[in-house]
């Protein structure tokens, strides 16, 4: 499933916002906006479910002046984002709309919905959603009632019978037990990796490696969406054992959207300066063996990744941290250095 964009369209006034006179409600979801999607991704759901939520209600219950309205319909699209990466698309359509009622003269956010959702399987098959959201875009009708005809008319009646996609919306509603009952008995790799996600958003790292490990014993193509990485528990994320199942199954990954917490980049940059001729299972193997190079410790291993790409700023990162604490770095401070990078490219010269 492809990614939306990273939406930063009121990123100016957000920073604007941190210089206003008052008491600024929710800094850890301008943070959020300001560094995009997969940032927020990358601090998993636990982070999630305790940081983000909370923020997000201190952000509800305050004032609605301009720039918290602004603030929170940029936090609901950032949710949509979220959701659609689930898998969930009337959670997304919801938060979508939420965004909408919040700003009702930025239509633009109804189109982008359609333009995301014309991506989702099996939208593509169902009533054209596209033409029913643009429609809605166009209505004089008031945000209300647009929420109301999209909740009756809306093209999802498809995942009613279908437990995958009904299990993905039940995780984006914070129901792991609901989803896992859903498609305990389902087979094939689409429900093992909803139990992965489910059981990863219990914090139950020993079923998530349990599914994994059968992952690796059956055939066939996997693919390794963001959802993955979202609910994988951060136990997983400093074991070993995790990384070598994965690199025992890397020539069976036809896609997967592991982002660097350094640089946000998925493998070394001199394997992909042309997309096109990218070979996209090599890139998966290094970023692999950085990370299993990085949960070892694996100083001399990282050296030699430093030296084969220079460009490559996840080794070297790795190797200071080593040499500096006598440890590797945990996912949590590995992000730590991506928010400062972050933080300087915005005060030089904005978002990009």
């Amino acid at each position: 499933m492809a990614i939306p964009m990273q939406h930063t369209r009121n990123a100016i006034e957000i920073a604007r916002c941190e210089t206003a006179p008052g008491r600024r409600p929710a800094p850890l979801l301008e943070e959020c906006i300001r560094n995009g999607l997969s940032w927020t991704e990358l601090h998993g759901y636990r982070w999630f479910r305790r940081e983000f939520r909370q923020s997000f209600r201190s952000l509800e219950r305050a004032p609605r002046t301009k720039w918290n309205r602004a603030l929170l319909a940029e936090t609901y699209i950032l949710l949509g984002d979220l959701y659609f990466v689930i898998g969930a698309p009337r959670a997304f359509v919801r938060s979508y709309l939420r965004a909408f009622c919040l700003c009702p003269r930025r239509r633009s956010v109804i189109r982008e919905a359609a333009e995301v959702l014309s991506m989702m399987e099996p939208c593509k098959q169902s009533k054209p959603c596209d033409a029913l959201l643009r429609r809605l875009a166009h209505r004089t009708a008031s945000p209300r009632s647009i929420l109301d005809e999209f909740s009756r008319e809306g093209p999802f009646a498809y995942v009613s019978d279908d437990p995958n996609w009904e299990a993905c919306e039940r995780l984006a509603r914070s129901q792991p037990g609901s989803a896992i009952r859903l498609v305990e008995k389902v087979r094939g790799m689409r429900g093992r990796q909803i139990r992965m996600m489910a059981y990863g958003a219990m914090d139950n790292a020993e079923d998530v490696m349990r599914e994994w490990s059968k992952i690796a014993r059956t055939r066939g193509a996997i693919t390794l969406g963001s959802g993955s990485w979202f609910f994988l528990p951060g136990a997983l994320w400093e074991a070993t054992a995790f990384w070598e199942v994965l690199l025992r199954v890397a020539d069976r990954i036809d896609n997967m959207c592991l982002f660097s917490p350094t640089s946000d980049s998925q493998g070394p940059p001199e394997l992909m300066d042309d997309p096109l001729r990218t070979n996209w299972t090599t890139v998966y193997k290094w970023a692999i063996k950085f990370h299993l190079s990085r949960t070892r410790g694996d100083e001399a291993a990282l050296g030699r990744m430093c030296a084969k790409f220079p460009r490559w700023r996840d080794p070297r990162f790795v190797i200071e941290w080593l040499n500096y604490n006598g440890r590797p770095p945990t996912r949590d401070e590995m992000l730590t250095g991506l928010s400062r990078t972050m933080k300087k490219r915005h005060l030089s010269g904005g978002l990009r």
